[in-house]
């Protein structure tokens, strides 16, 4: 099971700075994109935009595409209303403090990472996924 892999793989990379953290929980968000590109199996993507343009279809859409009835969608839709991480590390409150500034320590951590315990290219100074077709374009739209 994925889930037992990434504890494992935390268990051996347990770090406590912020970013660090961060780069860990996004890497297993697209560490399961990367398996499901390698099988070449359809992905639909969503983006925050198309939410804040179509809400409810987008919710509609989305609780479609993983099964659960569309019924669903108004209560769905009341999780806008509020900061669903309050009292997280990913707070809206506490990422508009955060710095954006990542040292090269952070930077190579984060390769690393990525290529040994994922096996995700990270090339360039933006650390682009590299061995994912169409990976920026889509990893973008997962992320944001």
């Amino acid at each position: 099971m994925l889930e037992n892999r990434y504890r494992n793989i935390w268990k051996k990379v347990k770090t406590y700075s912020p970013i660090k953290r961060f780069v860990f929980t996004t890497l297993c968000q697209v560490h399961t994109f990367y398996l499901e590109a390698e099988r070449r199996k359809e992905i639909k993507s969503y983006s925050y935009e198309s939410l804040m343009q179509k809400k409810e279809e987008f919710c509609k859409s989305m609780l479609r595409e993983v099964g659960i009835s569309e019924t669903f969608a108004e209560a769905a839709l009341t999780a806008l209303s509020r900061d669903s991480q309050t009292n997280s590390s990913i707070s809206r409150a506490k990422v508009a403090k955060a710095s954006d500034n990542v040292t090269d320590e952070q930077l190579s951590w984060i390769e690393k990472v990525a290529g040994e315990e994922f096996g995700i290219k990270l090339e360039g100074p933006n650390l682009e996924v590299t061995n994912m077709p169409n990976s920026w374009e889509l990893l973008l739209k997962i992320l944001l």
